[in-house]
């Protein structure tokens, strides 16, 4: 399976930034650094879709709902996954981090 992840900075700015209660978390990213985030995620995701690879992104389950929510609108068809939904069996590749 050929994966995305994201580096721990992001995983940690984007975990740093959710607000509200944990069944109903929402991101509250400061707009600059949001912008500069989907810019990142879309110059990697074009540069993986240019060698032919249909990547999947892989993010802790703990922020999972917002970066597929961030995806979601620049990429309807890339899937998000936690890394507790990789199997042990799968035999993995990583292309890119972001």
């Amino acid at each position: 399976v050929p994966l995305i992840t994201l580096s721990a900075e992001w995983e940690a700015a984007i975990l740093e930034s959710l607000v509200g209660p944990a069944d109903d978390r929402h991101l509250a990213m400061v707009p600059k650094r949001l912008s500069e985030f989907i810019n990142r995620l879309r110059v990697t995701l074009d540069q993986v879709a240019a060698t032919g690879e249909a990547a999947v992104i892989v993010v802790s389950g703990s922020i999972r709902p917002q970066i597929q929510a961030i995806v979601e609108r620049i990429r309807p068809h890339t899937p998000v996954i936690a890394q507790n939904e990789i199997s042990p069996r799968v035999r993995i590749r990583t292309l890119a981090t972001i």
